[in-house]
């Protein structure tokens, strides 16, 4: 975007203005890195970006431009690898620096993320804003709430929102407070997103929430592709009151994922049967089943995320 002197202005017009050498500096400090290392280390300051190359929240806005510039490249496109790499270590620069400024930003550059299946930051981002603190839990509870946003941008949020409950014991009630009223009969939650919820509670040992959590279980608020009722008594040790005992459980996860669609729709999650003469070609029917059995999939590796993190 320019302005009528043909200058660069910024997206974000709350920001200060990005030069090119204070972007150029960004990108030269933290190149030298190298292809980050899939772990947490960074977390606990391993590698430190602040004291090793000396960034400070002066460098927010160029760190910020960086990671923008990477979603928008094409992946297929010369030096994309290396900006990607960049822009990682740019996000943990922003955590480790406990950004507050770049909160509004990054859950912008997060939804933008989940839309083109950066699995990287949809996968960090938690952490980034869990480092950030308690004065990340305002704007985090806005974004959750926020039907037009991705999913899997808001997924990461409500573990981010737990991870500082975790951490800050003084707000660890609130937090609480607020998924159990995610779960309750009053909200419109997706069951996939009270699913993630209740992960979220066992993770807190949150065991005020049983009888919300049981009532949201009997009245098929919560995908059991996701969780079960069993998995949050037993972890946490809660009998609740049996309200739930003889309804009919699932016994596959295919079978806990047609819970939550009418007969018309549960044809898409059979394979095709081309011995009954059926079309094979990708029409809009087959399209819808396939980007059905994709959010299936995706589902089924959060939840495996959610379980590794309770290891």
């Amino acid at each position: 975007m320019s302005d009528a002197s043909g200058t660069d202005t910024p997206k974000w017009t709350d920001e200060p203005r990005v030069t090119v050498e204070s972007y150029a500096d960004s990108m030269d400090r933290l190149r030298g890195y190298g292809v980050p290392k899939c772990d947490r280390g960074w977390t606990e300051f391993r590698p430190n970006y602040v004291e090793e190359q000396g960034f400070s929240l002066a460098n927010v806005p160029a760190l910020l431009e960086l990671i923008r510039a990477a979603q928008a490249v094409d992946p297929d496109e010369e030096g994309s690898e290396a900006l990607d790499s960049t822009s990682m270590h740019a996000w943990r620069v922003l955590g480790q620096l406990r950004a507050t400024e770049a909160v509004g930003p990054l859950l912008d550059i997060l939804n933008t993320a989940a839309a083109n299946d950066n699995e990287w930051a949809t996968d960090e981002f938690q952490y980034v804003f869990a480092m950030i603190g308690t004065a990340a839990i305002e704007p985090l509870k806005a974004f959750l709430a926020d039907r037009s946003r991705e999913f899997y941008a808001r997924c990461p949020v409500l573990s981010a929102l737990s991870c500082i409950a975790q951490s800050h014991s003084e707000v660890r009630q609130p937090i609480v407070d607020l998924f159990i009223r995610m779960l309750s009969e009053k909200t419109d939650f997706e069951p996939e997103m009270n699913g993630f919820a209740v992960c979220e509670l066992i993770d807190l040992r949150a065991t005020e929430a049983t009888d919300v959590v049981e009532h949201a279980f009997a009245e098929d608020r919560v995908d059991e592709f996701i969780v079960g009722w069993d998995d949050f008594s037993e972890e946490l040790g809660v009998a609740g009151t049996g309200i739930i005992s003889d309804r009919p459980k699932p016994r596959t996860p295919l079978e806990a994922l047609n819970r939550f669609f009418p007969e018309s729709e549960k044809e898409e999650l059979e394979p095709p049967d081309v011995f009954q003469g059926r079309d094979s070609s990708p029409g809009p029917e087959r399209k819808k089943g396939e980007k059905r059995r994709k959010k299936s999939k995706r589902k089924q590796q959060s939840r495996s995320r959610r379980q590794n993190r309770r290891k």
